[in-house]
């Protein structure tokens, strides 16, 4: 059995980098991973003002479609929105989508929108004239970091947040994106987006199957190995299913 491979969608005020001790985890079970900047973050970094929602979709898209089979795609916080966004172009080409304590629109929906539902974050700066909002490093690793080794260092990479993608309503159809399997990871001790948001998100939208963690917003950080093995567990159930179909379509 062939386990698929795995897209890592990271969320607001991150980038490819908060997912390589996950990464690590994951290449020690035998899954390849692989994971992006979105557009205006990380090793991308532009103009806040430059950034839209679409460059965010189209670039999952695009990492999805230049896999050599159908990835299953994660999608963190915010990324839950943007994966979802993606799925719509082309769901044929996603395997399944995992959201990590993240946002799950549903159609019309603006991250801002949700994100309004949750008391307002202590420390969020905005910068209107560039079109973003931050955090102090202190405030993001309070608010991210809490339960990570090291926690300073990785909020010294916390990068300012474009404003306007956030804002713009997304599109799903159940046709399309409510075609591929769902599957939800949610972080008890939260301070980002509290436990009573994520099991919210998750009543709202079906899910194949949730996972329960004991960490904060950061689990790819603070507990790798164990969200590497739930990642492997759905990419083997998903790849069992794909056996069994294939083998009830095999004519007698």
């Amino acid at each position: 059995m062939t386990r698929p491979p795995i897209l890592l969608v990271h969320g607001a005020w991150h980038g490819a980098w908060c997912w390589k001790p996950l990464q690590k985890s994951l290449s020690t079970l035998g899954v390849e991973s692989s994971a992006i900047d979105l557009p205006g973050h990380g090793d991308r970094r532009r103009l806040s003002w430059l950034v839209r929602w679409q460059a965010y979709i189209e670039a999952v898209h695009a990492a999805v479609a230049a896999c050599k089979v159908p990835p299953i795609v994660v999608g963190h916080s915010m990324g839950g929105g943007v994966v979802s966004g993606a799925a719509e172009l082309a769901p044929e080409i996603f395997k399944a989508l995992v959201y990590v304590a993240a946002f799950v629109p549903l159609d019309g929906e603006s991250i801002s929108d949700l994100a309004k539902t949750e008391p307002p974050a202590r420390g969020l700066k905005p910068r209107l004239i560039r079109g973003e909002v931050y955090y102090e490093p202190d405030e993001a690793a309070s608010l991210f970091f809490h339960d990570v080794n090291d926690a300073e260092r990785w909020a010294a990479l916390v990068q300012p947040q474009p404003i306007r993608p956030v804002r713009t309503a997304i599109h799903l159809t159940s046709e399309r994106y409510g075609s591929v399997p769902r599957y939800y990871v949610a972080c008890d001790r939260d301070r980002a987006l509290s436990p009573a948001f994520q099991q919210r998100m998750i009543s709202r939208t079906p899910m194949k199957q949730v996972f329960r963690m004991d960490s904060g917003h950061s689990p790819f950080l603070s507990d790798p190995d164990r969200l590497a093995a739930i990642l492997a567990q759905i990419a083997d159930a998903i790849e069992s299913d794909t056996d069994q179909a294939s083998m009830q379509r095999v004519p007698t």
